[in-house]
């Protein structure tokens, strides 16, 4: 359950920075978006099983999916954050 509302406050900040994006950053916003929905559909279907472990790496591989797909939106510690969390999802 940690972990299910830890991603939903890693969504909901990312959704924050996604909506603050420039028009030059557009295209990098757009495979953002295209991620996010992938994490989104991903965490609903874990949140709905959560002992599913195949759901679980799904979860966390479109998570790290999304992370690279917006580098420059986490930096420093967060990144090193988001990281670990992600490594360590399923277990």
């Amino acid at each position: 359950m940690k972990k299910i509302l830890l991603a939903t406050l890693i969504l909901s900040a990312s959704f924050g920075i996604l909506g603050s994006c420039s028009k030059a950053a557009a295209v990098v916003a757009n495979k953002c978006d295209d991620e996010a929905k992938k994490v989104t559909d991903a965490a609903t279907a874990f949140s709905a099983d959560p002992t599913n472990k195949a759901k679980c790496q799904a979860y966390a591989n479109a998570l790290s999916a999304f992370f690279k797909s917006c580098p420059t939106y986490y930096t420093g510690a967060t990144k090193k954050d988001l990281e670990d969390f992600v490594a360590n999802a399923c277990k």
